[in-house]
């Protein structure tokens, strides 16, 4: 089960070898288990990344507004 808090630093440096979208990363969660990454992102996207792996599991486009929370 993950524990503590990422900084935006570290969101970014996990997020960013996959295919974290331009924009910045604002927002991440984890799932209560700590399998899953919740990411919202600046330019309005939402991404669900299974942690382990770093694999991206789902995306969500469409707001014109940052996601600040997740």
């Amino acid at each position: 089960m993950a524990t503590g808090i990422l900084s935006s630093g570290e969101a970014q440096t996990l997020l960013s070898d996959a295919e974290a979208p331009a924009g910045g990363v604002v927002s991440v969660a984890f799932s209560p288990d700590g399998a899953m990454l919740a990411s919202g992102h600046l330019h309005g996207a939402v991404r669900i990344w299974d942690f382990r792996s770093r694999e991206l599991r789902h995306r969500r486009e469409g707001s014109s507004a940052p996601v600040r929370g997740v």
